[in-house]
C-alpha cells in the first residue's frame, strides 16, 4: 500500500506530467490539494489517489476537452459543479476533481447560517478536506480550511438523522406489520447504518463511504478501549 510520502510524490508528478498549468493558468487556481481514503489510513493496495483543484472562472468546455486530449488514457467526466479526469499513472488510478471556489465558499456560508446538510455532495468533500494535504498554494488551502466550522459539520448527519428517523421508523414497523419481513429488515438495516454513521461523525468520523464503515466503527473501539 502507498505511504503518505509516496502519494504526495506521485500527485505532483501526475500534476507536472500532465502539465495541468497549461489548461488551467495558475492564477486562476486557488489551491490543490491531496485526499482520500489513503492519507486517512483507511484505503487499501485498489484504493486510489484523490486530488482536489480548487479554481476561480474555469472554462469547463475547455477544460475536459483539450486536457484529455493532450494526457494518453486520461478521461472527463463533466457533473454539476464539478469536471472529474481519471488517468493512471504507473499502476494507480488518480482522480483529478475541480471545483469552483465559490461552490465550496457557498457551503461553508451554509453551514455556518446552519442550513447545510449531509445530503449534499459537498459534504463528503470536506469531510476529504479534514485529512488533505496541500500541494499548491498552500497558505490558501489553510484559509479555506479555516473557515469551516468542523463542530458544526460533524453534527450534520445526526441533524439529518432526527429529521427522518420516526418516519423511517413507522415504514419500518408497517413493512413488519404486513408481513414484507424481508422489506422491513432491508430498511432496519439502513436506518442502522445511518445512526452508526451519524454516531462516528458526532466523534469526528464523517466519511460517508459506507466501504469503510467497519474499519471506523472497529477502529474507534480500539481507541476506546485503550482510552
Amino acid at each position: 500500500m502507498l505511504t503518505k510520502d509516496k502519494i504526495l510524490e506521485m500527485s505532483l508528478e501526475v500534476i507536472s506530467k500532465t502539465d495541468l498549468y497549461s489548461y488551467l493558468p495558475e492564477d486562476k487556481i486557488y489551491t490543490i490539494y491531496a485526499a482520500g481514503s489513503l492519507l486517512e489510513g483507511f484505503g487499501n493496495s485498489k484504493s486510489d489517489i484523490d486530488l482536489f483543484v480548487v479554481a476561480n472562472n474555469i472554462d469547463v468546455d475547455y477544460l475536459c476537452r483539450e486536457y484529455p486530449r493532450a494526457n494518453q488514457n486520461m478521461t472527463c467526466l463533466k457533473r454539476a459543479n464539478v469536471s472529474v479526469f481519471n488517468i493512471n499513472y504507473l499502476g494507480t488510478d488518480l482522480d483529478i476533481e475541480v471545483y469552483e471556489e465559490s461552490y465550496l465558499s457557498e457551503y461553508i456560508r451554509q453551514l455556518n447560517e446552519g442550513i447545510a446538510t449531509s445530503h449534499d455532495s459537498r459534504f463528503d468533500l470536506f469531510h476529504r478536506l479534514k485529512f488533505a494535504v496541500p500541494l499548491f498554494k498552500d497558505d490558501n488551502f489553510w484559509e479555506l480550511k479555516s473557515k469551516i466550522n468542523y463542530e458544526l459539520f460533524n453534527f450534520l448527519p445526526a441533524k439529518s438523522l432526527s429529521l427522518y428517523y420516526p418516519v423511517k421508523s413507522k415504514d419500518i414497523q408497517g413493512a413488519y406489520e404486513e408481513k414484507a419481513y424481508e422489506t422491513s429488515f432491508y430498511m432496519a438495516l439502513r436506518l442502522l447504518e445511518d445512526c452508526i454513521s451519524a454516531y462516528l461523525a458526532m466523534q469526528g468520523e464523517t466519511n460517508p463511504n459506507t466501504k469503510w464503515l467497519m474499519k471506523k466503527l472497529i477502529g474507534m473501539k480500539n481507541t476506546l478501549r485503550v482510552t
